[in-house]
Formats: C-alpha cells, structure tokens, sequence
C-alpha cells in the first residue's frame, strides 16, 4: 500500500510540475508575442542570409534566399509538405543527405527566431525545475525535451530555458544535441527587436563541444566566466509584413 501511495504521489508532483511549466510557458509566450504567432510573415538578414518566414494558423512557408559565386540566386523552401531547393527559379534535385542538411539549417533559424514560441505543442514535453538566479535575477527553470513522433529529426535535443520571473521573457537558454559529434550550447538574449506585438531576440552564443556537459551546470559556468563565446546570434532588418 505504501508503494502504491508513494507512486500516486510521485504522479501528482510530476503533473503538477508539467502544469506549471505549461503555464509558465504560456506566459512566455505571451510575452514575446501571444496569438499574434498564428499569424505571421517576417522577413529578416541573418548571417547574410535573407530569410522569409510565414505561418498562418499552422501552415508554414519558410524560405532562405542567398546568391553563389556566380551570382545564382538559391532559394531554399521549407514547408509542410517537405524541403524544396531552387536555382534561378528551377527546382533541382539533391541527394537526401544533402536535402536533410539544409532542411535542419532552415528549420533550425526558424525554430530560434520564433521561440519561445512552439513550447507548448503536443510533442513537447517540459517540466518545472524551479526558481534560481542569475546575476541578481530570478528565473522560472524549465526543462524540454520531445516526442520522437511529431518531435522531428532532433527530437533527442534536449533544452533548458531561464525564463524571467518580472518580464517573462526568455533572457538565457541552453540545449544539448547529438548530430556533428555532439555538444552543448548556452544563449544569453543581448538584444530585442520590439516590432508590432513581437519581441525578437539577438543572443551571445556560448558552449562546449561536449555533450556529457549538464546543462544546469552552464549558467553556473557562465557566470564565473568559464563558457567560451562561441559566436553572436545577430538578426538584421527585421521587418513584418501583412
């Protein structure tokens, strides 16, 4: 009797901890943009890369425009019905591999530039980790990790967000991942683009090419100095459009 008190027990806490990562999350959400999200086309330079991005009510368009050495003009498409890449206006065919790459590179901005919008789909799961500080801040800690169905090719990723408990805003995030030999990644927000109901994000880039590292450890390391600065995350002219 007592395992099976102990077991409900243990189910209550860990519900109530997905409820109150699932509100805090809403509140995120809200913060950076709310409903406006289901309604979306924004344009943005990004590495100089031009980058396209509509999502309307769950069906999306995004699209990364670039020119070669010989002046061609790339478009690479990502939609709901799969990955597309085009020369001068010509769709041509890629090798799987090679489609698979640019599909998780357009996917990837997409995925950042949004966020934290998308936390609370049906192949995320998150859970409460509680409250902690960081330079004299107070942050809601919130673990997330995914669904292997509805999660997509990165599913195993597995990310940590300090959200700010005055703003709601997302001010550091930190995520681990498999593919090019693994790592982890601390993002620290350095600057936000307020446009319309919108607040974008720029971050310092921080992390380790070990995927050992635990993530709560690295606002730890961060703040005693001993992340490197890997690269700056710099959308240029940002625009949105109707």
């Amino acid at each position: 009797m007592k395992i099976k008190y102990l077991l409900v027990l243990l189910t209550g806490i860990l519900f109530s901890c997905t409820d109150q990562a699932s509100k805090i999350i809403s509140e995120a959400i809200d913060a950076h943009g709310g409903k406006a999200y289901q309604n979306i086309h924004v344009k943005f330079d990004f590495r100089g890369l031009h980058y396209d991005l509509e999502n309307r009510q769950g069906v999306f368009s995004y699209q990364r425009i670039q020119k070669d050495s010989l002046n061609n003009e790339i478009k690479d498409l990502l939609t709901n019905d799969g990955f597309s890449r085009f020369v001068n206006g010509l769709q041509v065919s890629l090798p799987d591999s090679m489609a698979g790459k640019y599909e998780r590179s357009v996917n990837s901005v997409a995925y950042f530039f949004f966020l934290p919008y998308g936390l609370n789909d049906e192949a995320v799961n998150k859970e409460f980790l509680g409250e902690v500080e960081i330079k004299d801040q107070s942050y809601s800690l919130l673990k997330v990790w995914f669904n292997e169905e509805g999660g997509g090719e990165d599913h195993q990723d597995v990310f940590m967000y300090w959200i700010n408990k005055d703003s709601n805003l997302v001010d550091y995030l930190a995520y681990s991942y498999e593919t090019d030999g693994g790592g982890v990644r601390f993002r620290e927000a350095i600057k936000r683009h307020k446009l319309g109901e919108f607040t974008f994000q720029d971050y310092n880039n921080y992390g380790l090419e070990d995927a050992a590292v635990p993530l709560e450890s690295l606002a730890i390391m961060f703040e005693n100095g001993k992340l490197p600065l890997l690269s700056e995350i710099r959308n240029e002219n940002i625009s949105l459009l109707k």
